[in-house]
């Protein structure tokens, strides 16, 4: 799955042309630290140290630094080819997180329904570190399908689950993730009015919809999920447009909606 890259190195490459007040100041050498290590993912399990420099914008000699640091204490270890690898330590800090997320547990039991019902990928999406990132998923038995991974980070700005996201945020933060988005692709400027235009409507329906905006081929559908105590999150199923027609389109939005609803106690 082809996604914009959306991370940790393209937020460093974004200060270089512009401030980003998200950014906390003073601390440089542990973001970029931080940022190698979030490099890691299911699609590129591993990694050179020069990838890992340029990731980052750094020296090689720095990034031999951080590397060792990281082996260190554990979070890293030697693969082949002079490559890197997360080093098994990391799970305990995966296991933490999905022990506490009481918001993808609590909603676990309606996306296993969703997707046994409609047959495709149900995601649940949240806001984290200006950008909408998928925290829990239940994927579709069908042989083509979408495959998005906890963890992976999706772009704001395109996409049904990041607009629909997007949209309810207070004002304030949406501003500042728009100016945001704006750093990382210089081109969304140009777009900004019509995406806000977007993003009005979305707001006064409480769902979203995009054909192909991340990837070619796909229809998704996401609905706004406020649980009371939970942060704001999106619901949302894709699959591959071909076998996603206009009436199976508007069955689907209408049981997000419904789920939606049902989980945030929420009168239609």
């Amino acid at each position: 799955m082809a996604l914009p890259k959306v991370n940790g190195g393209e937020a460093m490459q974004a200060t270089s042309r512009g401030h980003d007040e998200r950014l906390t100041p003073g601390v440089q050498s542990p973001r970029r630290v931080l940022q190698m290590l979030l490099r890691f993912s299911e699609q590129c399990p591993q990694a050179t140290v020069g990838e890992l420099a340029e990731e980052v914008g750094a020296p090689l000699s720095t990034a031999y630094r951080y590397v060792a640091l990281l082996r260190e204490l554990g979070l890293l270890e030697e693969a082949s080819d002079g490559a890197y690898r997360v080093a098994p330590r990391i799970q305990a800090v995966a296991r933490a997180s999905a022990r506490t997320d009481t918001l993808a547990r609590r909603t676990r039991p309606a996306m296993e329904e969703l997707t046994a019902a409609l047959g495709e990928t149900t995601m649940l999406v949240r806001v984290i570190a200006s950008s909408a990132v998928c925290v829990a998923r239940v994927e579709s038995s069908r042989a083509v399908r979408l495959s998005v991974q906890p963890g992976q980070p999706l772009p704001l700005y395109s996409g049904a689950s990041g607009k629909t996201l997007l949209a309810f945020v207070p004002a304030v933060e949406r501003d500042r993730l728009l100016r945001h988005s704006a750093l990382v692709d210089p081109q969304l400027e140009a777009t900004l009015p019509r995406l806000q235009d977007e993003l009005e409507r979305i707001s006064e329906r409480g769902w979203a919809e995009s054909y192909g905006e991340i990837d070619d081929g796909i229809w998704a559908c996401a609905a706004v999920l406020r649980l009371p105590g939970e942060p704001l999150a999106a619901l949302s199923l894709a699959g591959p447009e071909y076998r996603i027609d206009r009436t199976q389109q508007d069955y689907i939005r209408a049981e997000l909606l419904r789920t939606s609803r049902e989980l945030s106690h929420v009168e239609p």
